[in-house]
């Protein structure tokens, strides 16, 4: 089975792509780096893939934060009345993880991806494509 048979159009600008990133072989890598160039977003369907992707790019890239990324928002894990937790930083194998009350931050901290939300880890793989997308275009 080729990459290419596992690959669905979710729409104009949505490629989803099934497999498992261990797997994947030189070329069939090739064609998700271009896909990647090209602005296309694709979606990760497994909680173990979507940290092995997480990872992958913080190795190849480094650490970033959501400030660095320019988001519009960081992911959020919990919200209850005026206090927050927001995932901030994003490293290899952990995210940084801090504690509003309002807008004032009272504390952080390192969380595992494995021990976050699957909301959060999907948010957190966009973030991962746009990290990617802007490493590979070049400015």
């Amino acid at each position: 089975m080729n990459l290419t048979d596992n690959v669905q159009l979710e729409s104009k600008d949505m490629v989803k792509l099934i497999v498992n990133l261990n797997s994947v072989p030189d070329r069939e890598q090739n064609l998700i780096d271009f896909l990647v160039e090209y602005g296309f977003k694709y979606t990760i369907d497994s909680r173990e893939e979507n940290i092995e992707y997480i990872n992958k790019v913080i190795t190849k890239y480094g650490t970033t934060t959501c400030a660095e990324l320019e988001a519009d928002s960081s992911p959020c894990i919990s919200c209850i009345h005026e206090t927050s937790q927001l995932v901030e930083g994003f490293y290899e194998n952990c995210a940084l993880v801090c504690t509003y009350v309002g807008s004032i931050e009272v504390g952080s901290g390192y969380e595992r991806y494995d021990e976050l939300p699957d909301e959060v880890l999907k948010d957190i793989v966009v973030l991962m494509q746009q990290y990617e997308s802007d490493n590979l275009v070049p400015d």
